[in-house]
């Protein structure tokens, strides 16, 4: 009886297939930077008049040197040079200038704390999205 209980807990225990990490419990929220209006230039892009600023954290804890890719879509149709780079200070937050290109109406701009899972030769080959935010009311006119 005893060896069959071994070999049913082993059996259990080397049968799991799956390779995915633990949930992650990390948030990113938005500090400021919603509800702006922008009168965009004819000729190239526009800085928004205010930063976009969000914090990541784990549990309340500030994360340092987190990735944060910025996406912005004006009518619907992609921004400038986005997805756009960001990394939080020792403080978890990242304040970021995001620029416009001349499209107007209605813009979207979702802010996504990334995660590398793997590393290539010589940069990140895979990342993963751990948390999202979107940033409310920037209208370009």
């Amino acid at each position: 009886m005893l060896c069959m209980t071994i070999a049913i807990i082993a059996v259990a225990t080397s049968c799991s297939s799956s390779t995915d990490a633990p949930p992650d419990p990390s948030t990113i929220t938005l500090i400021s930077g919603g509800n702006q209006t922008v009168t965009v230039n004819s000729n190239g892009l526009t800085d928004l008049p205010q930063l976009v600023v969000v914090r990541v954290d784990s549990m309340g804890t500030s994360l340092a040197e987190r990735d944060i890719s910025v996406s912005v879509w004006m009518s619907g149709a992609p921004g400038a040079n986005g997805p756009y780079p960001f990394v939080t200070g020792a403080d978890g937050i990242a304040a970021m200038q995001l620029q416009l290109s001349n499209i107007k109406g209605p813009v979207s701009v979702n802010a996504a704390y990334t995660k590398c899972v793997r590393w290539g030769l010589f940069a990140c080959d895979k990342s993963v999205t751990i948390a999202t935010v979107s940033v409310p009311g920037i209208v370009a006119q």
